[in-house]
């Protein structure tokens, strides 16, 4: 059974894996919304909320609209891509 543990700054963590377990570490950056890689409702971003980071690809599917209002950035991995079937208004 797969358990989650969250560390904050400064903090730290001891691990010995067993049986074959895999250990799994997700980054954030601190100070910045971080975007999904799928928009699953319309979204809007605000500029109270920037900068937003994306992990990698974002996709807005179909029926679905992503805003980005004025103010708004969106830092993104060099080689990430925005794919829209839905609407992007910027």
């Amino acid at each position: 059974m797969a358990t989650a543990t969250s560390l904050t700054n400064g903090a730290d963590m001891t691990w010995t894996p067993v049986n074959g377990q895999v250990l799994r570490a997700v980054f954030a950056p601190a100070g910045q919304s971080l975007l999904p890689t799928v928009i699953a409702s319309n979204t809007a971003l605000s500029a109270a909320g920037s900068p937003y980071y994306a992990t990698g690809d974002i996709f807005v599917p179909s029926n679905t609209t992503l805003l980005a209002g004025p103010g708004v950035d969106i830092l993104m991995p060099e080689a990430a891509d925005i794919r829209v079937q839905g609407q992007l208004q910027l």
